[in-house]
């Protein structure tokens, strides 16, 4: 205990961290708080207004934002909010005349005051709280809070198996839109994936009824596709009359047609505009590769953000912004894909169709299916989603998971390929022993796109890699040296003869060495310094394991190789150019000081173990071996 008296010396002093708390509390409440939180502020805006019509949202600093009598989400500046703007919110209602009355001489007369309601009106948003219009979400699946399924249906949600009003629902607005088809209710024997999915073997696919199974599984995917963490999307290539136009028409149908955005030629603004808040799937058909490659380079970086979910922000005229949330999964067909980057070839399945032709007459022919059928198909798969919701995200997912993960697949493979997997499974199977998990993932056309799938998994240091060492030190001859060329021999040429056919052997070269190997070395790097490379023994010993290749990190030469591409920098980078970022996280890559590769010219590099420049990773094998039975071929049924 301390000997001095109460109210002198440090024992007094208020630290800053109490002082803040007992701070006097902000008038701005934030309108993201907890259930309960909303309900007290709910009850005092009732007691304030009455029975209202409308239902106050919050005040954003310029606007005040109301739910008006159909639930639609108003806004208005204080300046604005006039009688006309009043009754509108409150449709046929006589509340504004009945709380509101205008008097003469004390008797009642046709009207309101509108001051007295434009008040009201604003001091219940201001106790609703802040609240900006980025929590709106239109027609489509949604995550709720606790990670329930929240089916918008258009004029309703459900939720739980129970439909609920639309309105506001913890920290989101959900606003009316077109409906989508109620949800029946299903009986033991409706089995409506089983019924889909006989309907997509009908078509031809490349590889029969495994693609028709991705299909449907992309089809499942449409239905929740807002309230998934990760959204698979779908490429249908295929040519001229093999069925892909139908088959986007049987979608569109499962789906209803307030289901999906239909487009077949569109930019991706006009694609996030269309969606207007909602998450339902994007149909783009005739996606075709001879188009404009910037515009479809637009939309593809649109799918890759939709798929772990975007908020896109775009300025307006008037100098605000506004936010779409873009949350859908794209099912696009075209004759020829785009080329696909590896972020996008880990986004997208692709199946492939073929002609459908009868094997004695030649000609092609699709049993025909009712539109109204597919509909009621539709309408029930979604339903039995719904109800599958928690079995799929607490037991089937988690399992796929587990067993992806032994097996060495990278999180960007299981949240592809077992989304897929696990929503098809809940779609057919009512519980995980049926589903055969192992099973599917052991199938042979499973592990040969698992495998195809871990050899497009290129890191970005590998593509940097490979795009520098496939340049021509001279554009305009075809037959000039290129990077990579240089590269190995100046390699070979420092680790010395016999360790260079030792090497060779071991990258996997076959060339034959030049017999005047130290001075092709030479010669070698004399052009690579040109482009700011350079091999440098960096650690004293004869071997690759001291070799690297030092990569300037700004040089005018490699500017202009990267010029067009995601690894470019500018003149006045401090921090090397974008390939310098790329490469330097490579296996072993170091960073070195003041390297002068000519006369004259010294920068700061990169250093990269030769051995990683000249030999390509090669990617692991699956853990699964596939079954004795798939091995031979195609499962039993497959359509060929």
């Amino acid at each position: 205990m301390s000997d001095q008296p109460p109210g002198d010396g440090p024992e007094n002093v208020e630290r800053l961290a109490d002082h803040r708390r007992r701070r006097r509390p902000s008038r701005i409440r934030d309108a993201t708080d907890d259930a309960a939180g909303l309900a007290a502020r709910l009850a005092k805006v009732k007691m304030l207004l009455g029975d209202a019509p409308y239902e106050p949202v919050g005040f954003d600093g310029a606007h005040y934002w109301v739910l008006d009598s159909g639930q639609h989400l108003r806004s208005a500046a204080p300046r604005d909010i006039g009688g006309a703007w009043l009754d509108s919110i409150c449709g046929s209602s006589r509340y504004l005349r009945e709380r509101y009355p205008r008097m003469r001489n004390g008797k009642p007369v046709n009207g309101f005051v509108a001051d007295d309601a434009r008040r009201d009106i604003m001091l219940a948003c201001h106790e609703m709280g802040f609240w900006e219009p980025t929590n709106i979400r239109g027609a489509g699946a949604w995550r709720g809070a606790d990670g329930d399924l929240i089916l918008h249906r258009g004029d309703h949600l459900w939720i739980r198996g129970a439909r609920r009003a639309l309105g506001r629902l913890g920290e989101f607005v959900y606003i009316p839109g077109p409906p989508l088809p109620p949800l029946p209710e299903l009986t033991i024997n409706d089995r409506p994936g089983v019924a889909l999915l006989d309907r997509l073997e009908t078509f031809r696919f490349a590889r029969g009824s495994f693609d028709a199974m991705l299909t449907f599984g992309e089809i499942c995917v449409s239905i929740v596709s807002g309230a998934l963490a990760f959204r698979p999307h779908q490429f249908i290539v295929g040519e001229i009359n093999t069925g892909k136009t139908t088959l986007q028409l049987l979608i569109r149908v499962c789906l209803g047609a307030n289901g999906v955005v239909d487009v077949t030629d569109a930019t991706a603004a006009a694609i996030w505009q269309a969606l207007k808040g909602r998450s339902i799937p994007i149909c783009y058909d005739e996606f075709e590769a001879e188009a404009d490659p910037k515009k479809q380079d637009r939309i593809l970086a649109l799918a890759r953000q939709a798929s772990t979910g975007a908020k896109l922000r775009r300025g307006s005229s008037g100098g605000g912004a506004s936010e779409f949330p873009v949350v859908s999964n794209f099912i696009c067909s075209s004759v020829i894909p785009p080329p696909f980057n590896s972020a996008d070839a880990s986004r997208f399945l692709v199946a492939n169709t073929v002609q459908l032709e009868d094997a004695q007459t030649g000609k092609r022919h699709r049993p025909p299916f009712s539109l109204d059928r597919l509909a009621i198909i539709g309408a029930q798969l979604t339903r039995r989603l719904a109800d599958r919701w928690e079995y799929l995200n607490k037991t089937v997912l988690p399992e796929i998971a587990r067993l992806m993960g032994e097996q060495g697949y990278p999180g960007r493979i299981t949240d592809l390929y077992g989304t897929i997997i696990g929503l098809v499974s809940v779609a057919l199977h009512d519980d995980i022993e049926q589903m055969n998990l192992a099973g599917q993932l052991g199938s042979f056309q499973m592990q040969r796109l698992l495998k195809e799938a871990l050899g497009q998994q290129m890191p970005e240091y590998r593509r940097c890699i490979d795009h520098m060492a496939g340049h021509r030190i001279e554009k305009n001859r075809p037959t000039s040296q290129q990077l990579g060329e240089l590269i190995q021999v100046a390699a070979m040429a420092m680790l010395g003869r016999a360790a260079s056919r030792e090497q060779l052997t071991l990258w996997g070269f076959v060339e034959d060495l030049p017999e005047d190997i130290a001075d092709a070395g030479k010669a070698a790097q004399r052009m690579l310094s040109a482009f700011g490379l350079r091999v440098a023994r960096i650690a004293p010993g004869n071997d690759a394991a001291n070799i690297a290749l030092q990569v300037a990190h700004n040089n005018v030469q490699l500017a202009e190789l990267f010029e067009h591409t995601r690894w470019r920098t500018s003149a006045e980078s401090a921090t090397g150019g974008g390939w310098t970022q790329a490469l330097r996280r490579a296996p072993g890559a170091t960073l070195s000081q003041g390297v002068r590769f000519r006369a004259g010219v010294q920068s700061r590099c990169v250093q990269i173990p030769i051995a990683v420049v000249l030999q390509r990773p090669i990617a692991p094998e699956p853990g699964i071996a596939p079954a004795a039975e798939d091995t031979a071929g195609d499962a039993p049924g497959v359509l060929h």
